[in-house]
């Protein structure tokens, strides 16, 4: 995705933190979690680092500033959100917190999922549209 290796960390941290906080990890957080580490290019090593400082309370210092491409990553996200049925409670509060470890303001959240919509009308399946559909009428 092109951001730097401190911002990626800093923000697969931020949203394993997220996952963690009810002391379960869902299957769907681990989706999630997955997709998240691809699309940000995290190594097995990474993504171990970060449990060990979720586990201990820490967190790095650096990464905190947005870069640019962090749309695509959270655009990955809300695809790996969609994979079934519906956007589950534990999928949108991932979401949230990405954006907003992110610093995604409304306009960028929905300028992604217009994106997203628009791939889904070029050929995607419907009833990936449909679920789309279900996640941006959730207000």
């Amino acid at each position: 995705m092109g951001l730097g290796k401190a911002r990626a960390i800093h923000l697969y941290d931020e949203t394993l933190r997220m996952a963690t906080e009810d002391g379960i990890i869902s299957e769907d957080e681990v989706g999630i979690l997955v997709i998240l580490a691809q699309a940000l290019g995290l190594d097995e090593d990474q993504r171990g680092g970060a449990h060990v400082r979720i586990r201990i309370g820490s967190s790095l210092e650096e990464g905190v500033e947005p870069e640019s491409g962090e749309e695509e990553v959270y655009r990955a996200a809300l695809v790996a959100a969609l994979h079934d049925e519906s956007v589950s409670d534990d999928e949108l509060a991932l979401l949230n917190t990405l954006s907003r470890a992110m610093k995604l303001g409304d306009e960028e959240r929905k300028a992604v999922e217009t994106m997203v919509r628009s791939d889904a009308n070029e050929g995607l399946e419907g009833s990936r549209l449909d679920r789309l559909e279900r996640f941006l009428n959730r207000d």
